[in-house]
């Protein structure tokens, strides 16, 4: 696996650790009507885009992806996540919802990678907004 894929994996990884419990829930289909909510996977997919955001930048052609486009190909690649994980990741248990979570992250990661080129921009986090409502 080349160097920067492992990172953006990582990333992506931390991306879905800081998902909140009530999408999370809806994307596994624990929550309350016990189905996957293409909502919450939604939001979950704009919660990564985000943080994302912050440090790397997409192309397509040389032409900068608009952060829209990133939010609709994660949906779709988290869509495609089977069930049976997707309900692992939303476990309370740390122990068992951490490999399904790299193993989401690794996919989506992936995905990104063959999707687009990408470049990471570290001294982009300087510039920090917030993820979730409030003043900056």
């Amino acid at each position: 696996m080349a160097q920067g894929l492992d990172d953006l994996e990582k990333d992506v990884a931390v991306a879905l650790a800081v998902v909140p419990r009530t999408f999370r829930n809806g994307f596994g289909g624990t929550g309350v009507r016990r189905r996957r909510m293409p909502h919450a996977t939604r939001e979950v997919a704009v919660v990564v885009a985000r943080y994302l955001g912050h440090t790397y930048t997409f192309f397509d052609e040389g032409r900068k992806v608009e952060k829209t486009e990133v939010e609709e190909f994660i949906a779709e690649t988290l869509t495609a996540v089977p069930d049976e994980t997707a309900k692992t990741y939303a476990n309370k248990l740390t122990l068992y919802s951490e490999p399904a979570r790299n193993e989401i992250a690794a996919t989506t990661a992936k995905a990104l990678d063959d999707k687009w080129r990408w470049t990471y921009e570290p001294a982009d986090a300087v510039n920090l907004k917030p993820m979730f409502g409030g003043a900056p």
